[in-house]
Parts: structure tokens; C-alpha cells; sequence
């Protein structure tokens, strides 16, 4: 029941980038509706020239939005699914952080993806990754807050989502680091950071799952979720899985 509600609160922190991923296009919809009709309406005349292209963005706007609804129905239905598949880890991120971009633009934080510029093969579940990588976002966007409180104006609050392929232990690893520049974990907690029910939030503000869900996952795949943090500087969460030959699937 408890990783159910931690699945629920990272729908939650989706709702946000849900609601402005569907406006952008509902926009463009009804205005490209509304001019057709005033035209009509007033007797202006339209070439079907303009009409086939109006209507074509109409439709085209109209499948982002059931693409976006269906990515959140898969994630909803498949975060805790066994099947894997091989994706690339840079689409798999895009996906993961184009819900909570707009949240974090509301709350005045800057969110910066630095993705490898070349394909980087993994095989994972896409949607579970997502859910490790909303996780470990929305840990950030509290630590960063919470450092914003008392920083001043000279602060600027920042997470960097980073991937790379990287040589180790003699075989080639692809890396997805998140890293803050929020308040920092003191040692004490560090070392438990991944035990079940620990968190260093206040009561009713956190489950004490997340991460130990997160790790679970990544280590499931084959990975491993690492951390390192410097209190009042930032803390910075490694992921690393293995690299994988093969053919790739698009992330939905």
C-alpha cells in the first residue's frame, strides 16, 4: 500500500507538467478552430488550401495530446511491470522530465538536461526509470526549496540532469546523474538514505520509500544508484547501468 501511494504522489507531482503539456496544444486547437469559424461566419472567404492546413494542425495537435495521456496511462499501468525492453536512456529522460519542467519553472527553479549526443542503449523499463527519475527530482525540488527559504537573492537554484557512456571496470556503462545544488544530506543520513521508511522530511510529508524504491529498481535492472553529498552544497544521485547491444525501441 505504501508503494502504491509513493506511485500516486509521483502521478501527483506530474499533474502539474500534465496540465501545461495539454494547454500548449489546446491553445493552438481552438484557435485554429475559432478562426475557421469566424471566417465562416462572416462570410470571408477561405481557400481549401488554408482549411487543409488549419485542420492538419488541428489533428496533429490533437495526437500530442492523446500521446501525452497515453504516456501517462503506460506509466500509471507499467512502472511496476518485470518486462524490459531496449530503449535509449537520453529518450527515456526526455520523457521523465518533460512533466515536471513547467513545475519547476513555477517554483522559480532552473532544471537543466545535458543529454550525451550520442544513442546510449539500455535495457530497462522505461517507465520504471521514469519513476526513479521523478523521485529523485522531487527530492531535489525540496532540497533546493528549502535552501531558497534562507539562501538570499544570490542564489540560484539548480538541478542538472546528466547522461554519459562511460569505460568501468572494463566494460562501457551509461550514466544518469541528478545532481543539486540544494542543502545537502549530512553523513548520518547519507548512510541510510536508502533504507526502507527513513527520510529526513517532517512527518506526513514523505513515505520514506522513494528511495529504497529507486534503488530497488536501478538494482534490479542490473544498475547501481549511488550518492554523494556535501552538506549546504548540493547532493548528486549516479545511476549506472550497463550498456546494451541491440536493436531499440522508441519510448512511448
Amino acid at each position: 500500500l505504501r508503494m502504491r501511494s509513493d506511485r500516486l504522489r509521483s502521478l501527483g507531482e506530474m499533474a502539474a507538467g500534465i496540465a501545461h503539456e495539454l494547454n500548449q496544444p489546446l491553445v493552438g486547437v481552438r484557435g485554429f478552430a475559432e478562426l475557421i469559424l469566424h471566417s465562416m461566419d462572416n462570410g470571408l472567404e477561405i481557400s481549401k488550401d488554408v482549411i487543409r492546413s488549419n485542420t492538419s494542425t488541428i489533428v496533429e495537435q490533437a495526437d500530442r495530446m492523446v500521446h501525452i495521456i497515453n504516456h501517462v496511462r503506460l506509466f500509471a499501468r507499467d512502472a511496476d511491470s518485470i518486462e524490459t525492453s531496449i530503449v535509449d536512456l537520453n529518450d527515456v529522460v526526455t520523457s521523465g522530465t518533460s512533466m515536471l519542467m513547467a513545475q519547476f519553472n513555477s517554483h522559480g527553479l532552473l532544471l537543466e538536461i545535458d543529454l550525451s549526443p550520442h544513442e546510449l542503449p539500455v535495457k530497462v523499463n522505461p517507465y520504471s526509470v521514469e519513476e526513479v527519475i521523478f523521485n529523485l527530482l522531487s527530492n531535489a525540488r525540496h532540497s533546493l526549496g528549502k535552501k531558497k527559504e534562507t539562501a538570499g537573492d544570490e542564489y540560484r537554484p539548480c538541478v542538472r540532469v546528466i547522461t554519459r557512456k562511460i569505460a568501468a571496470n572494463g566494460r562501457d556503462v551509461v550514466t544518469l546523474k541528478i545532481a543539486d545544488n540544494g542543502t545537502g544530506i549530512p553523513g548520518h543520513a547519507a548512510e541510510k538514505i536508502f533504507d526502507p521508511f527513513f527520510t529526513t522530511k517532517p512527518v506526513g510529508k514523505g513515505t520514506g520509500l522513494g528511495l529504497s524504491i529507486c534503488y530497488g529498481i536501478i538494482e534490479k535492472m542490473g544498475g547501481n544508484l549511488s550518492v554523494d553529498s556535501v552538506v549546504g552544497q548540493g547532493t548528486t544521485f549516479t545511476i549506472s547501468i550497463p550498456l546494451k547491444a541491440g536493436r531499440m525501441e522508441i519510448v512511448k
